[in-house]
């Protein structure tokens, strides 16, 4: 990602390019409704850019055992970030 913009401006731009981007292809992507108001972004070193497409590639079935919510934070104890939770 370049550094001379912000994550929150990166995803809005992927948000909406990619929204419309399956509206106009409705037949390929008939389950889209649209994204979640909210997003995480992660970062990783080039050297775990293998494991992280492997994670990507097999996503699907990993959420079928274990929702975003408890692998997040499950990432976020792993990595002793302080967070707090909202009703939302």
């Amino acid at each position: 990602m370049p550094t001379d913009i912000s994550v929150a401006d990166f995803v809005r731009d992927m948000k909406v390019s990619s929204s419309k981007y399956m509206k106009e292809h409705k037949s390929e992507f008939p389950l889209f409704a649209g994204w979640a108001k909210s997003y995480c972004a992660l970062s990783y070193s080039e050297s775990e850019k293998d494991a992280v497409v492997a994670y990507i590639c097999g996503q699907k079935e990993h959420h079928r055992r274990t929702s975003f919510r408890d692998e997040l934070l499950a990432l976020l104890k792993e990595q002793d970030v302080k967070y707090f939770l909202t009703d939302d």
